[in-house]
């Protein structure tokens, strides 16, 4: 690996790291792959640290597995740090214009040194990763593929966007495992499945009239994290994949459904209704809620989370949100697209609404693409706390649960893709 500074078109000079393979055909043209990062391209420790990490060379300590996949693959690499950031000079300006331009200017260079082939692709985590859309969105003739890991999730429409989405829109959907074109959100021939929570039997049903009213008391200390890789670690520590385990033993309160008789596929925002109370002062009531499916062999399948802390998600008898009266979200304030059946909620400390006694509390979880497949039962589990990934701030030592057929219906609202008509 060789440092060195790139001067760009306003003058900046940008500080970029070069790897390049060293097996035997190295010195034939090959394409680069570009990393551009405010998180420091690389770093250099002190003696005597130095000798406990790398061999004492610098090195990325978020990237260095990938660098090395990555000239084992025949790539070179290049990395950067944005103008402001690591060893780069100049400011960190919003919106990115100078930024993007940089990027182009290291295309450039790239294109001419005598070991590039003149093909370029873009890779990055989370800020990295909406760097490369942005370089993307230059049309570069040398870019010929871009692989964003966590970006930030179509930052355009959702924060500077003055209108509506044009074009198509493709998402992948997990359990079949295919791409699929939409050309709106949520997907067009998209409709809602309530299943609702009976209480004493604990199942999901889909008739109303079969719930089986009562409450659901449960101790949130007696509950336990779940083991495996979380979504949260998942995002960082990229080489293990997501897999939860210890379902049983994490003591959840769960609802289950009978068997699917043919497959289904979620696409969208899950939405969760629970008649909730929270028993200790300051009665804001966490909830963490996954929902998975259990297969014909009883494994345990995830399909998406949420949490909400329930005192900040009440709604009022008319079902409209009372944050959304009380104040303006930035979704207010900025055109967007949204679910128009996702509840918002602003979190400001003022619109907070303490749960004492039975509250209706609605959220939304986590967006999914999932086909489940036929004889799978849906299953929606319900605990108090992550304290593997958040601090309880407001502790919460006991729960309550309550549904009926009549005031208090507890659901899991599903977007369930129906098969368009011929």
């Amino acid at each position: 690996m060789t440092s060195q500074y790139i001067t760009t078109t306003d003058g900046t000079r940008i500080a970029i790291d070069l790897y390049l393979p060293t097996d035997s055909t190295c010195a034939s043209p090959r394409a680069c792959i570009l990393t551009q990062t405010r998180y420091f391209r690389s770093i250099s420790l002190r003696w005597p640290w130095r000798l406990l990490a790398n061999q004492g060379r610098p090195f990325s300590f978020l990237h260095t597995r990938y660098y090395e996949g990555m000239l084992g693959a025949g790539y070179a690499v290049v990395a950067m740090d944005i103008r402001g950031t690591g060893a780069s000079f100049g400011t960190v300006l919003h919106p990115h214009v100078l930024e993007r331009q940089d990027s182009v200017d290291v295309v450039d260079w790239i294109t001419r040194q005598p070991w590039s082939n003149g093909r370029v692709g873009l890779w990055g985590m989370s800020y990295e990763a909406t760097a490369a859309y942005l370089t993307v969105s230059t049309h570069h003739p040398a870019i010929k593929a871009c692989v964003p890991m966590y970006m930030f999730y179509d930052m355009y429409n959702d924060i500077a966007s003055p209108a509506t989405f044009t074009g198509a829109i493709e998402y992948f959907t997990l359990g079949d495992n295919t791409w699929r074109v939409a050309t709106s959100w949520p997907p067009p021939h998209t409709t809602r499945r309530d299943f609702f929570l009976s209480m004493n039997d604990r199942a999901l049903v889909t008739d109303v009239r079969a719930i089986q009213p009562g409450s659901c008391t449960w101790n949130v200390e007696c509950q336990r994290n779940l083991g495996g890789v979380s979504r949260w670690q998942a995002t960082i520590d990229v080489y293990e994949p997501m897999q939860y385990h210890g379902w049983h033993a994490a003591n959840h309160v769960v609802f289950t459904s009978l068997p699917f008789d043919h497959s289904v596929t979620i696409v969208g925002t899950p939405i969760l209704t629970l008649w909730l109370a929270s028993a200790a002062a300051p009665h804001s009531g966490d909830v963490f809620v996954y929902v998975t499916l259990v297969t014909q062999d009883s494994d345990v399948v995830y399909v998406t989370e949420g949490q909400c802390r329930a005192a900040h998600a009440p709604q009022d008898g008319a079902g409209g949100s009372m944050s959304r009266q009380s104040s303006p979200t930035y979704l207010d304030l900025v055109p967007h697209n949204p679910d128009p059946d996702v509840p918002r909620h602003s979190f400001y400390e003022r619109d907070r609404r303490p749960i004492p006694a039975c509250t209706k509390v609605t959220f939304g979880l986590l967006p999914i693409a999932f086909q489940a497949p036929r004889k799978a039962r849906l299953q929606v589990r319900i605990c108090g706390h992550d304290a593997k990934h958040f601090t309880q701030v407001d502790p919460t030592r006991t729960m309550e649960l309550t549904a009926d057929a009549t005031a208090c219906v507890s659901s899991l609202s599903l977007p369930i893709l129906e098969a368009p008509p011929l």
